[in-house]
């Protein structure tokens, strides 16, 4: 067991070295992040290419399936009752 208990050990100075070490530290994360947000701006651009000019034909293709498409669609209504029990609207 210590004698003594140190609360706060004293700030050492910073040499050169080390702080140059920091520095280029920091200047590869940056040189990272900048890497890794240009590759996902070429991806998008890229993917909007494809889809915009290489696929163009195949979409417009698409659309005009969707919108030319008709369909009839039968609602379903809830029955109606009046307080005597009888029927005054249904599905049939």
């Amino acid at each position: 067991m210590p004698d003594r208990l140190v609360l706060r050990s004293p700030q050492l100075p910073i040499t050169n070295h080390q702080r140059e070490g920091a520095a280029e530290a920091s200047r590869r994360r940056l040189l990272a992040l900048v890497a890794g947000a240009t590759a996902f701006g070429l991806i998008l651009i890229a993917q909007l290419i494809r889809l915009q000019v290489v696929e163009h034909d195949y979409w417009i293709d698409e659309r005009e399936k969707w919108q030319s498409e008709t369909r009839d669609i039968v609602p379903e209504r809830g029955r109606i009752w009046d307080r005597n029990g009888l029927l005054l609207a249904g599905n049939e």
